[in-house]
């Protein structure tokens, strides 16, 4: 049988499968880099909307369109499909690194590729700079038993998540919250200015802030509409704080 008529058999056979599906998820049992971007580009065609819920710019999906590659960081790889008019969301348990997305963005407009759709919660945490500088310097290395992380501050974001301490999409609009919790946050980041802190992130927010929104709010009105909503996993499960190594 030759190639394209396997595809064309597999591609029969997957869209019998989701047939009555509304929700789909795509995750890896591993420790990630399993493909995961390859059927997340795929599925975007079949999805109305594309959904990434985890992870920071350490994690990136890289696709092929129209012979070019491209490697998404923090967006959904369902981007390519924003002029189709498909949702993508950044979700509430992502960890947002500004600079990142800001440059995703700006590659897209070099390339005259639309962004129209895309939303991110107000609830998703910020990567501030003294999580980058703390993990490089504490975690990035494997000496001493430590996890050898890839500096990028994803670790200590959520650590400071969890601990609630941490500085959410919606905090960047509010300066006075905003200065309350970064003085908060210096009592374990050393050797920085706060002052500094709110500059840098406030000015990458203020790009941001028309997508922000309630995605809790909008998923569930996508699916009481009848959306077909593609869940993007992020990593792995091998990687899961409590189901990994």
């Amino acid at each position: 049988m030759l190639l394209h008529e396997t595809f064309g058999l597999f591609k029969m056979a997957l869209n019998d499968l989701l047939n009555d599906v509304k929700v789909l998820a795509i995750v890896c049992n591993q420790f990630g880099d399993t493909g995961k971007g390859k059927f997340s580009d795929y599925f975007s065609e079949w999805a109305d909307v594309i959904i990434r819920g985890t992870g920071g710019n350490n994690a990136g999906h890289t696709v092929m369109a129209n012979g070019r590659e491209r490697v998404f960081h923090l967006l959904p790889a369902g981007m390519l499909y924003d002029g189709a008019g498909k949702v993508n969301i950044l979700g509430n348990g992502t960890v947002i690194n500004l600079e990142v997305l800001l440059n995703e963005l700006k590659d897209l407009r070099k390339e005259k590729l639309s962004y129209d759709n895309l939303m991110i919660s107000k609830d998703a945490h910020v990567v501030i700079p003294y999580h980058i500088e703390f993990d490089k310097r504490e975690n990035s290395s494997q000496e001493n038993g430590n996890i050898g992380t890839t500096g990028r501050g994803i670790g200590p974001a959520y650590t400071d998540k969890v601990a609630r301490r941490g500085i959410s999409i919606g905090d960047l609009f509010d300066k006075d919250i905003l200065r309350k919790k970064i003085i908060e946050n210096l009592k374990y980041y050393k050797a920085f200015d706060v002052d500094d802190i709110i500059n840098n992130i406030t000015e990458h927010a203020s790009e941001l802030k028309p997508f922000v929104r309630d995605t809790v709010a909008e998923v569930h009105k996508f699916a009481r509409t009848g959306k077909r909503i593609l869940l993007e996993g992020a990593q792995g499960l091998l990687l899961s704080v409590e189901h990994g190594t």
